[in-house]
């Protein structure tokens, strides 16, 4: 509970590895919305698989099936998954087999009254999941999504916190500044916006009314990048 949001990550990691022991699991994974919450990532592993062939796969391309159940909130049981998957459930199908899954338990992982991603287990052999288990593993999940949800909060909040302190930076700056340092400055403050936003390129155009047009008249490009066009005639619209 008391956890700042750079210790979140490592935490849930171990703490994954400890459920997967104490509850004889082969593998358990945790999937969160990615930034946009459009995707539906994997973030977390333990088990028998290395992190690198579970970590990032995208649930709603590769298993669109699995990923529709946890996103309407249903918990996907699966006993024996020759007999529990569906015929039209190919992707989980055949990704089963790939990765030599028995049986599987997955529980939609809710802050608030919103789904904020996913807690599964796997075993290689096919096993029952007791109701009993199912409701004490969803508590797990509860305080699993709140960790992640408060994470996400927190790094927000220190996210808009060093924007605010980057413009802060800029503006100050441009105080009392001599007319030949103008678009140095200007140019400075385009890097840092880029850095800050992981962005290519920044670049600023002015409009010239006489010719109907926007153009550059500073930028700055990350290195490889590709520059922005010169200029943008508005003349044919």
């Amino acid at each position: 509970m008391n956890l700042p949001a750079s210790e979140i990550d490592a935490e849930v990691r171990a703490w994954l590895e400890k459920i997967a022991i104490f509850l004889n699991l082969d593998r358990i994974a945790l999937v969160q919305f990615s930034g946009d919450g459009n995707a539906f990532l994997a973030t977390h592993s333990y088990g028998y698989l290395s992190d690198s062939e579970i970590v990032g796969l995208d649930l709603d391309v590769a298993l669109p099936w699995y990923a529709g159940k946890l996103r309407n909130d249903e918990v996907v049981v699966i006993n024996d998954v020759d007999e529990d998957v569906p015929e039209t459930a190919q992707e989980e199908r055949q990704f089963a087999i790939d990765q030599q899954i028995g049986s599987h338990l997955a529980l939609p992982l809710k802050a608030g009254s919103g789904i904020v991603g996913g807690l599964a287990f796997s075993s290689l052999v096919k096993r029952n999941w007791p109701d009993g288990m199912i409701r004490q593993s969803k508590l797990l999940a509860e305080i699993l999504g709140n960790a992640l949800h408060r994470k996400i909060a927190q790094c927000q909040i220190e996210e808009l916190l060093q924007f605010e302190q980057m413009v802060s930076e800029i503006s100050g700056i441009f105080v009392n500044i001599q007319a030949d340092e103008v678009d140095d400055t200007i140019n400075y403050g385009l890097r840092c916006v880029s850095k800050f936003l992981k962005a290519d390129r920044c670049s600023l155009y002015q409009y010239s009314n006489q010719q109907k047009s926007y153009r550059i008249s500073h930028t700055w490009v990350k290195k490889g990048a590709l520059p922005a066009p010169i200029s943008n005639n508005l003349a044919s619209r």
